[in-house]
């Protein structure tokens, strides 16, 4: 499991991507996508992305099995994928194509667990790729350039993981030298989903999105709703539609108002195993300042048991020694050392136990907000702890579930 930050959301180089995601998402109007992306022929013929798809593939990776989630809208590319023995996400996006091919593709990792010195996430490793057919085939590429390995995944269904499709939504409005643009791309269940699985889904990602599920469950009438939500909540009852918003004059209605606000929410699938989904979604949010704010949350959904997993209802929380285990996992990324405290390097001296969770086939990521356990150029932080360290906290029924 996925992407700019730690995928979305490490320092200020991730922060401008989301503002160039935020920008071509403005651009897509509003509808739903069904898989359009070309899924290629028998020729196995390397074709350009287009469209908006979600993909599972599964394959090797220098000849190790790995599961990839893949989703493709407005040009960007995101992703997860984890080798089948450790489990341990790694997320995609698509970066500059420095081969200058129509049909190559140079898609940089960045996984969320990892943190590189002085937060350079430029020359991260990367795959060189070309989507034929069904397939990705092409090279991983570590970050100095010196290991290549080859790349063979293939677009896979298996029992227990699900069809999504891609809903887009986005909408702005003016008044005077005041602009706010709103947009929402969403995972939603393919039509391809049996309908209980499809209803169980929709009712839980409608309710993600801040509607109250019904029996049609629209999800771009859900998005346009929430667009025009964030948009009352910018300008009131204002009518921004007679104002001019080039007209820097026209300054009185709109005073109060920031010269530009913004409001975007993207989401992907993360994992999708064994009839277990995972959903991360990323929010933004800028109304004036240095810059916007920004933060993942997370659904972990069993589509075959009809519940959404919880932390409590995962594991019976042990708060002193799962607060140990994420200490060890932060001292570890952040290069804290034994015996130095926290607030060192953090803005907290203890880290407590988060909520924010997801898990993926062999361990569970705490994932913790901008500020709220580090500065903002830090980005999100995430410490993956694996289930063999955890075992003797997991509740039976989610062992059960998870082949535990």
């Amino acid at each position: 499991m996925g992407t700019i930050k730690n995928r979305a959301a490490r320092g200020l180089n991730a922060c401008g991507l989301l503002l160039l995601l935020c920008i071509a998402l403005a651009s897509c109007g509003g509808h739903a996508g069904s898989n359009t992306g070309n899924t290629g022929s028998a020729a196995d013929k390397a074709y350009t992305l287009s469209g908006q798809w979600y993909r599972h593939y599964t394959g090797t990776i220098a000849g190790k099995p790995v599961h990839l989630n893949l989703t493709y809208y407005s040009q960007q590319l995101r992703g997860t994928y984890y080798y089948g023995n450790s489990g341990l996400p790694i997320g995609l996006y698509n970066g500059e194509d420095t081969t200058k091919s129509d049909t190559s593709q140079y898609i940089t990792e960045d996984a969320e667990t990892e943190r590189n010195d002085n937060n350079d996430y430029t020359n991260n490793a990367h795959w060189v790729v070309t989507f034929a057919g069904k397939g990705i085939t092409g090279k991983w590429v570590s970050r100095d350039g010196k290991k290549m390995y080859d790349i063979n995944l293939k677009e896979d269904y298996p029992a227990g993981t699900y069809q999504f499709d891609i809903a887009i939504a986005d909408s702005s409005a003016g008044m005077g030298i005041a602009t706010a643009v709103t947009s929402y791309q969403v995972s939603m269940p393919g039509v391809e989903m049996n309908k209980d699985d499809k209803y169980f889904l929709d009712t839980v990602l409608i309710r993600d999105l801040g509607c109250e599920p019904s029996a049609s469950n629209d999800f771009v009438a859900c998005m346009h709703q929430r667009n025009g939500d964030y948009l009352q909540a910018v300008f009131g009852d204002a009518d921004t539609t007679d104002h001019d918003p080039a007209d820097t004059t026209d300054h009185d209605a709109a005073d109060s108002l920031q010269n530009h606000n913004e409001s975007s929410q993207n989401s992907w699938v993360m994992y999708n195993e064994h009839g277990l989904v995972v959903f991360e979604s990323l929010g933004y949010l800028y109304m004036g300042g240095a810059h916007g704010m920004y933060g993942s949350t997370y659904t972990c959904a069993d589509v075959q048991g009809r519940r959404v997993w919880k932390l409590g209802d995962i594991m019976k929380v042990d708060t002193v020694k799962l607060m140990a285990l994420i200490e060890l996992e932060a001292r570890r990324q952040y290069k804290i050392k034994k015996g130095e405290k926290l607030g060192s390097q953090l803005l907290v001296d203890t880290i407590p136990v988060t909520d924010n969770i997801y898990f993926t086939e062999s361990g569970i990521t705490f994932n913790y907000g901008i500020y709220e356990i580090a500065s903002y150029a830090d980005g999100q932080s995430s410490f993956y702890i694996p289930f063999s360290k955890l075992m003797d906290m997991l509740r039976p029924d989610f062992k059960k579930r998870m082949g535990l």
